[in-house]
């Protein structure tokens, strides 16, 4: 499920090079479809001269093509290596073109930069994931680089910097979120740690407990890798949403890693579709409902009060499989 579904389209190119395409829709674009690929066609102007050659397959039109390559689905970019088409590289949903070139980067095994000192570091304002491990070719760090590959929004680094270590009193295998070099989370890495947890832990923690939907979020939210997903239908314009915010952003941190916490401002008239998506009406708010991903069931919550505790019991009930099926939808 997401909470907007389109179609797709594609063309195809020569089969026996660097190859990536962009599927993109065979109905109207949403916004999110007009993103990805305004972002592929900036980054097709940049490859331009590289052993890298963008194209795009229209599958309106290259139906049996379409079909050979399964393309199907929300708007994708793949990349097909030397004529191989059964198994190409998937890139994660693009926010720019940057996004896109950087994940080429990373493939091609620029994954992470090292950072040397502790004033290198400071010097980052924006979101950064450092790893501090004691032998840089041990597999920890190909796990390591593999995230990378998967979160191209995302800037990593590498550091054996005593100063950095110091500083953030860590040992060694430890992996860092920091913004503006202040600490955000910690994650320590095992032998057995797998990619998969390592990029849920990332993609968890780069966002706020609570992330308002609107058009720059939507792909952030619905690309995340934890399904379940709680919805405050709020009027932020309203006398009591600063309280109800503290209570939901409050019980928000107790469930990070198990749900996420989305705040919908019934207020804003591009949120319509989904409101009537999950049948709220304006009025309804504040409402809170809570919505898996894959089987698309929603749940309600039945207490008329939204305080911490009330928003904290619903969200274990439904942990436990005791919530009530909002039977509405």
């Amino acid at each position: 499920i997401s909470y907007t579904c389109v179609k797709h389209t594609l063309r195809e190119e020569a089969p026996n090079i660097h190859l990536p395409s962009v599927c993109l829709p065979d109905t109207p674009l949403t916004s999110e479809g007009h993103r990805v690929a305004a972002a592929f066609k900036a980054a097709a102007a940049e490859l331009q001269g590289s052993e890298v050659k963008p194209a795009v397959i229209d599958v309106t039109t290259e139906k049996g093509l379409a079909k050979k390559l399964h393309a199907s689905g929300q708007p994708s970019i793949r990349l097909y290596l030397s004529g191989d088409v059964t198994n190409p590289a998937l890139c994660p949903v693009p926010q720019s073109s940057a996004s896109i070139l950087t994940w080429l980067q990373r493939r091609a095994g620029t994954s992470a930069d090292l950072i040397a000192d502790l004033s290198q570091l400071e010097a980052i304002d924006d979101l950064i994931v450092v790893g501090f491990f004691k032998e840089l070719n041990h597999e920890l760090v190909q796990v390591f680089y593999a995230a990378a590959i998967d979160l191209p929004d995302v800037r990593f680094a590498l550091t054996q910097d005593d100063e950095v270590i110091s500083k953030y009193t860590v040992t060694q295998d430890v992996v860092l979120l920091l913004k503006k070099s202040q600490l955000i989370q910690t994650y320590r890495m095992k032998p057995e740690t797998p990619k998969e947890e390592l990029v849920v832990f990332i993609s968890v923690y780069q966002m706020d407990p609570v992330t308002e939907y609107n058009g720059q979020t939507a792909s952030q939210i619905l690309g995340s890798p934890v399904l379940n997903h709680a919805l405050l239908f709020v009027n932020k314009s309203s006398e009591d949403f600063r309280e109800i915010f503290s209570a939901f952003h409050n019980a928000a941190e107790a469930f990070r890693l198990k749900i996420l916490f989305v705040l919908v401002n019934v207020d804003e008239h591009r949120n319509g579709r989904l409101m009537e998506y999950f049948r709220v009406r304006h009025f309804d708010a504040p409402h809170i409902r809570l919505v898996n991903l894959t089987d698309q069931i929603t749940y309600q919550m039945l207490s008329e009060t939204l305080n911490e505790e009330s928003i904290k019991q619903f969200c274990q009930s439904y942990l436990e499989g005791k919530a009530k099926v909002n039977h509405t939808q």
